[in-house]
C-alpha cells in the first residue's frame, strides 16, 4: 500500500502550532522557536517532519500514524525518536 504524504503549508496556523508545541509565544519572536521551526524545516528529513506533524500538530498516536503509512508501530517510534533527538542536538548547539 503506497504511503500518503501529509500536505502542510507554512501558513501562520502551522508555525502558531509548532510555536504551541515548544512553548514559544504565538507571534514567533521567540529566538527557541525561530530555531526549531528552522530545524524541523531544514535538517528534519521528510518522515520525520510528516510524523512530527501528526504526532504534535494533528494529535494521533503511534497506531494511527502507523496505519496511515502502513509500518509498524515500532517503525514510528524509531522515527519520532530520531526527529526529537535530532532537534534536540541542533538546539543544544544553537542556544
Amino acid at each position: 500500500m503506497p504511503r500518503e504524504r501529509v500536505s502542510y503549508d507554512l501558513t501562520e496556523n502551522y508555525i502558531a502550532s509548532f510555536d504551541k508545541l515548544i512553548g514559544g509565544d504565538t507571534e514567533g519572536n521567540s529566538r527557541k522557536s525561530v530555531l526549531v521551526r528552522r530545524i524541523i524545516m531544514q535538517e528534519l528529513t521528510d518522515r520525520q517532519r510528516e510524523y512530527i506533524l501528526l504526532r504534535y500538530v494533528h494529535k494521533m498516536n503511534g497506531a494511527q500514524i502507523a496505519r496511515m503509512y502502513g509500518v509498524s508501530r515500532s517503525a514510528v517510534s524509531k522515527t519520532l525518536f530520531r526527529a526529537r533527538k535530532r532537534l534536540e542536538r541542533f538546539l543544544f548547539y544553537s542556544l
